[in-house]
C-alpha cells in the first residue's frame, strides 16, 4: 500500500524490485502505474518460479503485465547487465546482512527518488536470518524514516497484536 501510494502522490515512472516473493509489491506498483496510464516495472529474484506467474496472469489484469519486467537473477547478475537509474527502488530480496548489503550496494546510486528496504526488525527483536537492521543501521543518510507496519493483510500474521507488530520498512528519499 505504501509503494502503491508513492507511486501515485509523486507520478513516478519506474519501479525495481528486488525479490518478488508473493509478488504483493509487484502488483501494488501495476495498479498504480495503470492507473497513471504509464510506468515501468522491473522485479528480480532468482527464485521466480514459472507456474506462479502462469497463476497470478489469471488474477490480475493482462495490462498489469505489459508494465513488467521478471528477471530470474540475483541482483549481483543483473547489475552486471543493468546500470540504467529508477524513480524508486525496493529491496525485499534475502535478508542476511551480506546478501542485504550486495543488494544496497549495487543499487544506492541508481534511485531518483525513493529506496525502501523491507523486514527491518526493531533492536532486540531481530530474526534469524532477518539481518535488514544490522545493514540499515550503518547508513548514514538524514531523510532514512522508520514506518511501522502493519502486515495482516497476509493470512500467517494474522493472529499478531498490535503490541507485537515490531517491524517495518524504512525509506530513504532523494
Amino acid at each position: 500500500i505504501l509503494i502503491y501510494s508513492l507511486i501515485k502522490e509523486f507520478k513516478l515512472e519506474s519501479f525495481l524490485e528486488i525479490g518478488f516473493g508473493r509478488g504483493y509489491s509487484t502488483f501494488c506498483a501495476a495498479l498504480a502505474f495503470s492507473e497513471l496510464g504509464k510506468g515501468k516495472i522491473i522485479t528480480v529474484d532468482p527464485a521466480l518460479e514459472e507456474k506462479n506467474l502462469k497463476d497470478l496472469t489469471g488474477i490480475f489484469p493482462s495490462e498489469w503485465f505489459s508494465l513488467i519486467e521478471f528477471n530470474k537473477a540475483t541482483s549481483d547478475a543483473f547489475f552486471k547487465e543493468n546500470t540504467e537509474t529508477f524513480d524508486f527502488i525496493y529491496i525485499d530480496g534475502d535478508h542476511r546482512y551480506d546478501q542485504v548489503k550486495r543488494d544496497w550496494d549495487n543499487s544506492k546510486d541508481l534511485y531518483s527518488k525513493f529506496l525502501l528496504f523491507d523486514d527491518y526488525h526493531l533492536p532486540g527483536k531481530m530474526q534469524k536470518d532477518m539481518e535488514v537492521s544490522n545493514l540499515v543501521d550503518t547508513i548514514d543518510d538524514e531523510s532514512k524514516e522508520l514506518i511501522i507496519m502493519d502486515r495482516r493483510i497476509f493470512f500467517d500474521d494474522r493472529q499478531v497484536p498490535d503490541k507485537e507488530i515490531d517491524y517495518g520498512q524504512v525509506l530513504l528519499t532523494k
